[in-house]
């Protein structure tokens, strides 16, 4: 079964990266009330304490998400979309959208468990500037994004 049959394109058209598996994922031993994270209603949150650092040809990308506590994370699908570059006073930032996806319920979160991972993706140009990244709903009802700026290590 090739990738794009078992892991279709979103409806946004971002196509598959990688899988992130359970013991690669990181789950804080607590929950936190939706309200003091900010979340509120059925739209996921925002991936929180987003961080992407360029080396050699790789950025590293560790995200903090929020997910109700009656959802059973074993393991998250990492999507891509191509770069896009925006110029606003002759300064062009070029930006990589990436989707963090998980069947969300529609429902009122009350309680959210903290999840953390890193994955890294291919930049062997060093041209990415930002990262947008989004927690994304499969059904997708609902959706939640951040952008990040790329830290470029000094040599």
């Amino acid at each position: 079964m090739s990738a794009t049959t078992k892991y279709p394109a979103l409806k946004n058209k971002a196509t598959y990266l990688k899988t992130i598996e359970g013991k690669d994922i990181t789950l804080a031993p607590v929950s936190v009330s939706a309200g003091t994270v900010g979340q509120s209603g059925v739209t996921p949150l925002a991936p929180q304490s987003v961080s992407a650092v360029y080396s050699e040809g790789i950025i590293t990308i560790s995200v903090v998400v929020y997910v109700d506590v009656d959802d059973a994370i074993n393991s998250l699908n990492i999507y891509e979309k191509p770069t896009f570059n925006t110029t606003t006073d002759d300064v062009t930032i070029t930006t990589k959208p990436l989707y963090i996806v998980y069947n969300a319920p529609e429902v009122d979160t009350k309680l959210l468990y903290k999840y953390s991972f890193s994955f890294t993706i291919s930049d062997l140009k060093g041209s990415i500037d930002q990262i947008e990244s989004y927690l994304e709903d499969t059904d997708p009802v609902t959706s939640r994004g951040t952008t990040t700026t790329v830290k470029k290590e000094m040599i």
